[in-house]
């Protein structure tokens, strides 16, 4: 049976090299980019903010951005790499506050809709015979009050994709 992601998919469309190293050799990258670096440390906070919400616990603001400094300090080591010239870590340090403080701001006090799922994994067939799959995770599922299903994918992009872009993304349709 052969099993698709997304980010397998766009590594192949990127780089079949790159996809046979990674996926078929499993060749371990030495580094890793700050920007990814940067996501997995808010999405992180953002999984843990609606987790702690399910079993009543609400954070505040300052209380957020603490659990951002522990997660990135935790989670940093001397392989996470910076491309952009004129640049430091707390460059970025900053944006992921940004970031948080900017979803708190908007979506606080976090009740537009009840949360099911965080991280939930997803795996579908993609023929009738179920020789080849799609397997992916959802950052998050909720529910909102008139019944309907809201998957939800965050995203740290400085700039986030155009709606045409949006429309004909295959990680997000």
């Amino acid at each position: 049976m052969t099993t698709y992601s997304h980010s397998r998919l766009e590594t192949y469309e990127n780089c079949p090299f790159r996809y046979k190293l990674q996926y078929i050799d499993r060749v371990k990258r030495g580094s890793e980019g700050i920007e990814a670096f940067v996501g997995t440390c808010v999405h992180g906070v953002l999984e843990r903010l609606y987790r702690d919400l399910r079993l009543c616990k609400a954070y505040t603001l300052p209380e957020l951005l603490d659990l951002y400094r522990e997660t990135w300090e935790k989670g940093f080591h001397e392989e996470i790499t910076i491309t952009r010239p004129g640049f430091t870590y707390e460059n970025y340090f900053d944006f992921g506050q940004k970031c948080l403080t900017n979803y708190f701001q908007r979506y606080q006090p976090f009740d537009q809709a009840v949360t099911l799922a965080t991280e939930l994994k997803v795996n579908f067939a993609l023929d009738a015979d179920g020789r080849y799959r799609v397997t992916g995770f959802i950052d998050r599922l909720d529910q909102r009050a008139d019944g309907a299903y809201e998957v939800h994918d965050y995203k740290t992009a400085a700039s986030p994709p155009d709606e045409a872009k949006l429309r004909t993304s295959r990680q997000l349709g």
